[in-house]
């Protein structure tokens, strides 16, 4: 009865008249959280997490570089991943303690680019992740940033070996140095964030 009023109007106002369906949008597979069927949206991919470590690394040793009372250039890169790693352990068990990790923000002057990532999902609008979803990315971001702080570390001490230069760790012992391609550390991203 409606369909045949609406043509009537239709045909009196002399306008064609289109049919619009509507459907309920559809949802992708895969695309809810196992846990607690919210989105997986936030999942940080290991590619962007080990480009926020390069990134946060530069920005920390800048900063250090920068300060009053600098530490030895031969040690700065050092210090600054043990500062980067030292925020992240703090996020991480904030979170495991189910606490805010806006109190380990507001101890810190260089705040990790993945801390800052978590703290907008903590305090989103839609917040729809647990703080225990949240721990394991904290904990996943964690493992890339410590393996990509030890391919550039490893890098670097080739790198200074061949002018005859020390490496970081002289203590370091040259046979338990693993060497790893491009995609052997994309692997071993992928396989981290997976566990």
């Amino acid at each position: 009865m409606e369909k045949l009023i609406n043509e009537k109007e239709n045909a009196s106002s002399g306008k064609p008249h289109k049919k619009v369906e509507k459907t309920p949008p559809q949802k992708l597979a895969g695309s809810s959280s196992p846990k607690s069927g919210a989105p997986n949206h936030h999942q940080f991919s290991p590619f962007k997490v080990k480009h926020w470590a390069i990134d946060d690394l530069k920005k920390t040793i800048s900063w250090l570089e920068n300060q009053e009372e600098k530490p030895d250039s031969s040690e700065i890169k050092k210090i600054a991943a043990e500062g980067i790693l030292t925020c992240l352990q703090d996020a991480t068990e904030a979170l495991k303690e189910n606490k805010d990790i806006k109190q380990v923000t507001e101890q810190w002057n260089i705040i990790p680019r993945v801390v800052e990532e978590l703290l907008k999902l903590s305090h989103g609008s839609s917040a729809s992740l647990l703080k225990e979803d949240l721990y394991e990315q904290a904990v996943k971001c964690k493992r890339v940033y410590e393996v990509e702080f030890k391919v550039l570390d490893t890098s670097h001490t080739e790198t200074t070996e061949g002018d005859g230069k020390a490496g970081y760790d002289s203590d370091a012992d040259s046979e338990k140095t693993v060497e790893m391609t491009e995609d052997e550390i994309e692997l071993a991203c992928r396989d981290l964030t997976s566990k």
